[in-house]
């Protein structure tokens, strides 16, 4: 006997919901994967969704409009439900009582249906194609389909469907539409399955439909919102019993998820969202991200999109037209990029971003020395038939391991971000390179040149009692570092040592990691080694460190690395703290070409007047560093080639 054969056909009513059954299926609980995957951040993955589809439906290069709106329905006027109280609520929570999750869904759905009104979300689109036909059956019809008006628009695995139920605690949709090839309304329920009370046998599928018959849709707009009929194109969805949780802030939530996921595509005037008749554009959006500046934890939040924006808004932004990708069928100039290093809001990063111009992904790595922030805009035909394929269902990376042919594409990714890269690097490290007096370098100069000369002279006379680390006076050249101020993370840098002598280790390694072979270090995980070591600090001299000192990473720090003889390894920092700080540790590290880091050796560092500084392997110890003033450490590094250094600076916090 068939799944479905003659006899067992359910009886298909109106007015009635329908859940299709059959002998010997798979039962659904109410632990749903294509919904789960949007519980941890529903409405941003919500806004992202369907504006992305909507984007995908564009009938026009008129902006695409989105209005999010919330209204209360009478519960009376929800579809039949009657029959969801009485009878489809009662059959499975019979069903699943053994099950926990699900039976604190069906509860949560009870209570819903209890009240004497539901919240409802609906979600308009304008300017769109609407539905045609195969769209609404790969959207209502099909799991893992997704049908798209051409092969680069964003979704295509039909996963992203499940976002409005996850916020819906009734798992309700309704979708009502209207194409050029007709009118079609529909609701659909993620439910559970349960065992008919008429024929035991039968187990029903967890979807079910409410149309004119069956899964048949109606020609019409769906029977409880006759008031604001479809008049124009486009596709309107409904959340039924919009999750409670949710209600007191949604307006303030999408609204920072449009502005973090489709900056670029309202810059372009691709898309306009309207948030509970609050009108969402590009002016509005630079409104948005500058009161968010205001409060500290959600600048640090939307950091990355504030960048972006002082991206599009510096009138001397640079463009560049990829090229190079013929090999893969990529035009010249099928994607640009749009760089920047106006601003100290700079991230070191790239948004990655297709044609409609939703964000997928941050692109970093590229220098750690460099200040830039850019937006790399796939929008030809071509290279967004690539990239789709490489993008996973969350579309949030691209990955040649989705790709038939896992080795070209990885090349094919490999070539974007060498373009990336280079082209960065060549525009921004040759203007370093050009700069003459770096910012705050001024500060040191005298103001009378001859008696500096003379402190010259003086400097160079033998016998000088000078520490090793001494302030030179011959013109400097930069090492490209360039002035910036350091992240704000915060972390914690808590130090076990206390003033020691320097012991003789069998190399010149880090007792702070407690590494093996170290002069500091040693080979055994204390803070001595029991051989020589040819790089290890002199013996007999003091090594300098705090005992139990909790330090954390200080973000307001602006700093230069100047070179002042690389041969014997000499260089200057400049240094000037946002804020007093005591207790003191600079970390210095080496920045390769790749952006990859190392750590150096600081084998003696003293301030400009002479007094001698504590070091331990990469670090350099001071009790305290003023507030806006610029401080100049002279340091002597085991490293005789040409160095891009990167500092990070902890304090003491209590």
């Amino acid at each position: 006997m068939g799944l479905f054969s003659s006899h067992n056909q359910p009886k298909m009513n109106p007015d009635q919901w329908y859940f299709p059954y059959g002998q010997d299926l798979q039962m659904e609980s109410g632990s749903n994967a294509s919904l789960e995957m949007f519980r941890d951040q529903p409405l941003d993955s919500l806004a992202r969704e369907i504006c992305q589809n909507s984007l995908d439906a564009a009938a026009s290069r008129e902006p695409v409009k989105v209005a999010f709106q919330y209204f209360d329905l009478p519960t009376e006027q929800l579809p039949n439900v009657n029959q969801l109280r009485d009878d489809i609520l009662p059959a499975a929570q019979k069903e699943w009582s053994h099950e926990k999750k699900t039976q604190q869904m069906l509860k949560r759905m009870a209570e819903t249906l209890s009240q004497p009104t539901i919240p409802v979300l609906k979600i308009s689109d304008y300017q769109t194609t609407g539905l045609l036909n195969r769209n609404w059956q790969s959207l209502i019809e099909q799991a893992g389909s997704s049908i798209k008006k051409d092969d680069s628009s964003a979704g295509s695995f039909g996963i992203g469907k499940g976002a409005p139920f996850a916020v819906s605690d009734l798992r309700m949709v309704g979708y009502n539409s209207l194409a050029a090839d007709g009118h079609r309304s529909i609701c659909v329920m993620k439910f559970v399955s349960y065992k008919l009370r008429e024929a035991k046998q039968n187990i029903t599928q967890g979807t079910g439909y409410f149309g004119a018959c069956g899964k048949q849709p109606f020609d019409t707009d769906l029977p409880f919102d006759k008031k604001h009929p479809r008049q124009e194109m486009g596709t309107d969805i409904y959340v039924l019993g919009f999750n409670h949780s949710l209600l007191s802030d949604w307006q303030t939530q999408i609204k920072r998820s449009i502005v973090d996921n489709f900056l670029f595509s309202l810059y372009k005037n691709r898309l306009v969202v309207e948030v509970d008749g609050e009108t969402i554009d590009y002016p509005a959006a630079k409104m948005i991200l500058d009161d968010l500046q205001k409060d500290k934890r959600l600048a640090k939040k939307y950091r990355d999109a504030f960048c972006y924006l002082n991206v599009l808004e510096d009138p001397d932004h640079c463009e560049f037209s990829l090229q190079g990708l013929t090999n893969y069928g990529v035009p010249d100039g099928d994607a640009i990029l749009l760089t920047s290093n106006c601003s100290q809001a700079n991230n070191r990063r790239v948004l990655m971003t297709r044609e409609v111009g939703m964000k997928i992904y941050e692109q970093n790595r590229i220098s750690s020395t460099l200040q830039f922030s850019g937006i790399f805009w796939a929008n030809g035909e071509k290279i967004n038939q690539l990239l789709k394929e490489l993008e996973n269902p969350n579309h949030d990376k691209w990955s040649e391991k989705r790709a038939a042919d896992p080795k070209k594409m990885g090349e094919f990714l490999r070539s974007i971000r060498r373009f990336i890269s280079t082209t960065i690097k060549n525009q921004y490290e040759q203007k370093i390179e050009e700069q003459v007096d770096a910012f705050g370098v001024s500060s040191f100069l005298p103001d009378d040149l001859n008696a500096f000369k003379g402190a010259k002279a003086q400097l160079k006379q033998k016998g000088s009692n000078r520490p090793k680390v001494k302030l030179e006076a011959q013109p400097q050249t930069s090492d490209q570092s360039p002035v910036r101020a350091s992240e704000t993370e915060l972390s914690d840098d808590l130090d076990e040592f206390g003033t020691t002598g320097v012991q003789d280790g069998e190399t010149s390694g880090s007792g702070y990691d407690g590494g093996e072979g170290g002069g500091i270090g040693g080979s055994n995980n204390a803070s001595f080694g029991d051989q020589p070591g040819s790089h290890a600090p002199d013996k007999g001299s003091d090594q300098y460190a705090k005992i139990n000192v909790k330090r954390q990473l200080i973000g307001n720090v602006t700093y230069r690395c100047i070179e002042a003889d690389y041969h014997q390894g000499r260089y200057n920092l400049l240094i000037n703290p946002g804020q007093p700080l005591d207790q003191v540790r600079i970390g210095i590290n080496v920045v390769g070409d790749s952006g990859n880091k190392d750590i150096v050796h600081v084998k003696a560092a003293a301030l400009a007047d002479g007094t001698p500084l504590g070091t331990s392997f990469n670090s350099v110890y001071l009790d305290q560093l003023a507030k806006g003033q610029w401080h100049r450490i002279e340091m002597i590094l085991n490293r005789n080639s040409r160095l891009k250094l990167e500092v990070e600076v902890y304090a003491h916090c209590e």
